[in-house]
């Protein structure tokens, strides 16, 4: 594994790399910050996959349709997966070793909120 090196996250990753997530929802938010106000106050402005705080809002793509992948996203992918391959092969490691994070759909559906389903 390159230790998500090669991309930001593998939910983004995912995103870039599909169709089917043209609608924009409210992002989930933290829920034990809510009880925090203090110390959530100071992640105000703060965006990332979801919001820390009720007072930024994020939105992150929704399901809109059905998902596939686009032609530079499998294109992305095979590049991807030569280039952990390449690189164990490099330092002697065997494929049966090598390890690729991709995320569940299940895990998808933690961020990607659903519009078309």
């Amino acid at each position: 594994n390159d230790g998500e090196l090669g991309r930001r996250d593998y939910v983004t990753a995912a995103r870039n790399r599909m169709d089917g997530f043209d609608s924009e929802k409210a992002a989930t938010g933290a829920a034990d910050l809510e009880e925090m106000k203090e110390f959530s106050d100071k992640l105000e402005g703060r965006k990332g996959l979801l919001t820390l705080t009720k007072k930024t809002e994020v939105k992150n793509a929704a399901c809109s349709g059905p998902i596939t992948y686009t032609d530079a996203g499998l294109k992305d992918l095979q590049e991807e997966i030569e280039r952990v391959c390449s690189s164990a092969k490099a330092k002697g490691i065997p494929l049966e070793k090598v390890f690729f994070s991709s995320p569940s759909p299940g895990t998808l559906a933690n961020f990607f909120q659903d519009d078309y389903f």
